[in-house]
């Protein structure tokens, strides 16, 4: 089971030994949304001809990818052919939904938290530069790796020049075990990220009972209707820029309104239908072959 499309240590390298070794074995391999558009327009060149060499050498015949929405059934399909071999299966977050833990709040003010890689990928300068023109006091933390070289100190150049209200800061990595709790001491959770497939820390916010604001590359749909967040496309960046206003507009009343309304939308997915029977299904090879859907 691989869990990554282009990483040489996860995938690249097994890959080619366990079809080197042992022509036979059994390949699962997970893109994590990697193969969608906004993702593999970052460093294209190097991705493209990966992509071109594994349909060359006939790579992909011998895997069964597998999708966790219909978008990337799609994305998978245009990178291979469609007669790849895929099979949709939905990501497994943590099942046990902490309990709902209200957080005061006053307008005008407004906590943000950024927990993924520090990278052009998840957006951290996108979200920088919406902080511009912003009023409110503002403290945005930002947990996670710092992977590409050259990319902090473009973000720092933006945060120099940020409003004395906005602050943001750099924080130390946390333990997997800790997220829960961490979201909960924030107001909101932040990621206008090129493109996500699940998005772990996206759900995390949510069963914590705290809203999102994301960009609309992922597959969470009906967000501000159920009143657990924001969804905006990157192309509209005022519109970004307004919803934080929103968001720091709002007085304790009205986010609590939206901390349940996230709260419950978590809620929901954990008690929608089966999510462990479709990964056992997939791992024992009798997954759904989507190439006929």
């Amino acid at each position: 089971y691989l869990n990554s499309m282009f990483s040489l240590r996860y995938t690249i390298f097994p890959l080619w030994n366990a079809r080197s070794v042992k022509p036979d074995t059994r390949i699962v391999l997970a893109p994590r949304g990697m193969l969608h558009g906004g993702a593999l327009a970052l460093k294209a060149r190097k991705k493209n001809f990966f992509l071109w060499l594994m349909r060359r050498i006939g790579a992909h015949e011998h895997i069964l990818f597998q999708a966790t929405d219909a978008q990337e059934v799609v994305d998978i399909r245009q990178a291979f052919g469609p007669g790849v071999q895929v099979t949709q299966v939905p990501n497994l977050p943590r099942l046990q939904q902490p309990d709902f833990a209200p957080l005061g709040k006053h307008a005008g003010e407004l906590r943000l938290l950024f927990l993924s890689r520090i990278s052009e990928k998840k957006g951290v300068h996108y979200l920088l530069e919406r902080l511009m023109g912003q009023t409110a006091s503002i403290q945005l933390d930002l947990y996670g790796p710092d992977e590409e070289p050259g990319y902090w100190e473009r973000c720092q150049a933006i945060i120099d020049r940020l409003p004395r209200e906005v602050r943001v800061r750099k924080c130390a990595p946390v333990l997997p075990e800790e997220i829960p709790a961490l979201m909960q001491g924030y107001h909101a959770f932040v990621m206008p990220t090129a493109g996500e497939n699940f998005g772990h820390a996206i759900f995390e916010a949510l069963a914590a009972g705290r809203p999102v604001l994301l960009s609309d590359q992922h597959p969470w749909k009906g967000l501000e209707a159920a009143k657990a967040g924001f969804s905006i496309p990157l192309e509209q960046p005022k519109d970004f820029e307004m919803a934080i206003s929103k968001l720091a507009k709002m007085d304790g009343e009205t986010f609590q309104g939206w901390a349940q309304g996230a709260y419950a939308y978590a809620a929901a997915y954990l008690g929608g239908d089966n999510l462990i029977q479709p990964v056992l299904e997939m791992l024992n090879n009798q997954g759904r072959d989507d190439r006929s859907a």
